[in-house]
């Protein structure tokens, strides 16, 4: 694993560093289809519906960082979320990720955006970017 971090510092100081690409993985009819059941989208035709290719994200993120220092870790948010390439059933993704900001915020926490790429195997317009955006807390911060 490429950014594990333990402290506040080391994160901030991270700011701009690239965390690599993951290993490639299937987005299956299995998952597909209970993403679907779930959220009672079943029209997106050839192409999965992006919100399931975002839902990659966290799972394939957690393949180059992670922050066992952190005490708590809080999604945030997302920021410029754009689906270019369509992802249909069988298709395989990987993602790219990059810690574009890390500042200290409030209370000794580490305000992190994260630029990820969801990559679809023999294309060249990514399936998905967006910067992912998460604070992280720290003991005696």
């Amino acid at each position: 694993m490429t950014g594990v971090f333990a402290t506040a510092d080391e994160l901030v100081a991270a700011s701009g560093r690239d965390l690599g690409t993951t290993g490639w993985v299937e987005v299956d009819a299995a998952r597909a289809a209970t993403f679907s059941q779930v959220t009672a989208d079943e029209g997106w035709g050839d192409g999965l519906p992006g919100t399931l290719v975002l839902s990659y994200a966290a799972a394939l993120l957690a393949e180059v960082f992670a922050v066992p220092g952190a005490s708590m870790g809080v999604n945030y948010g997302l920021d410029d979320v754009r689906f270019g390439d369509p992802v249909p059933v069988g298709s395989r993704v990987r993602l790219r990720a990059r810690i574009d900001e890390a500042a200290p915020g409030r209370g000794g926490a580490v305000q992190v955006a994260v630029g990820v790429v969801i990559e679809r195997d023999g294309t060249a317009e990514p399936a998905c970017t967006a910067r992912l955006l998460a604070r992280f807390h720290f003991e005696g911060g």
